[in-house]
C-alpha cells in the first residue's frame, strides 16, 4: 500500500517531548517531514495500515490522514 499524508495530535503531557515522539513514530515506519514542537502536532508519511499503531503509542491523542488540495493549471479561460 502507498503512503499516506498523516497529521498526529499529541496530549497536553506530552507537547515538550516532540523530539521524543518523532523517534518513537519513526521506529515504526513513519517518516516524519515536519514537526510543530508549540501545538504538538507532527506531519509525515505512512503506510495507512500503520494508524492503529500510531495511536497505540502513549502521548498521541489523534491521527488523521492528510487532504491533499491541487488548484487547477493556470489558464487565461479560468480565474485564479
Amino acid at each position: 500500500m502507498a503512503d499516506i499524508a498523516v497529521k498526529i495530535v499529541l496530549d497536553d503531557e506530552h507537547l515538550g517531548q516532540c523530539d521524543k515522539m518523532s523517534v518513537a513514530l519513526e521506529n515504526i515506519g513513519v517518516k516524519v517531514e515536519e514537526v510543530i514542537s508549540e501545538l504538538g502536532v507532527i506531519f509525515g508519511k505512512a503506510d495507512e495500515k500503520l494508524m492503529p499503531m500510531m495511536l497505540d503509542i502513549d502521548g498521541v491523542l489523534e491521527v488523521e490522514p492528510e487532504d491533499i488540495y491541487q488548484l487547477p493549471p493556470m489558464s487565461e479561460d479560468i480565474p485564479q
